[in-house]
């Protein structure tokens, strides 16, 4: 699945490119363009297995030397990016997911 993307940085880093920009694209081209695009929408669909193989790959960058061991793990990634998205939508009431979340309860508490 990610095998060629494995392979290109295996193949820049033998033509001298450094450790730091292959970390970057491994970012860039297999967790962001490859995962992590629309994973918030099926994660809670998951099964183990199905998560255990999609971190099989990140443990893969880091034996390829890709990405580093205390990088987050796609499960930490997943829920920045849920916190992320929910905020937005929190602080902007025209936003298009907005209508899905109740109204907004006054409460009002007795100080005794």
């Amino acid at each position: 699945m990610y095998s060629h993307s494995m392979h290109s940085g295996s193949y820049l880093r033998s033509h001298g490119m450094s450790d730091d920009t292959l970390t970057v694209i491994y970012k860039a081209v297999v967790l962001l363009a490859k995962i992590l695009h629309a994973i918030s929408a099926c994660w809670g669909f998951t099964t183990a297995s199905d998560r255990q193989r999609i971190e099989a790959v990140v443990r893969r960058g880091v034996r390829l030397g890709f990405y580093r061991r205390d990088d987050p793990s796609i499960g930490q990634l997943v829920d920045v990016m849920d916190e992320t998205l929910f905020a937005t939508v929190l602080r902007h009431c025209q936003h298009v997911l907005r209508y899905i979340l109740p109204e907004n309860a006054l409460t009002h508490a007795v100080l005794a």
